[in-house]
């Protein structure tokens, strides 16, 4: 007998891909709405952040940069960019919008 892996025993939990899904779907709303993008531009964005906060940090080591200010450098922004995304998904307004 085969088994179905998308069967999962009921415990009142839906599934981390439904629990994704859903997160996107969230912060994908928001997104729209205070910026006018996509979930899908937005981790294009992300991560296109995060790729260029590493070569930069790479460039500065070889040219001399101490590494653990590097990292530091690489970590702010990385941790900078998720920080808003939390922001974001939490859907926190501002005072003024």
């Amino acid at each position: 007998m085969a088994t179905d892996d998308r069967s999962y025993p009921s415990r009142g939990y839906s599934g981390l891909r439904q629990d994704v899904r859903r997160y996107n779907a969230a912060l994908d709303a928001r997104l729209q709405h205070r910026w006018g993008i996509s979930v899908k531009l937005w981790k294009v964005l992300r991560a296109t952040t995060d790729l260029v906060a590493v070569m930069l940090a790479g460039y500065a080591m070889w040219l001399g940069a101490d590494p653990g200010v590097a990292l530091l450098v690489i970590a702010a922004v990385v941790v900078g960019v998720e920080a808003v995304e939390v922001i974001v998904a939490q859907g926190e307004e501002s005072s003024t919008g």
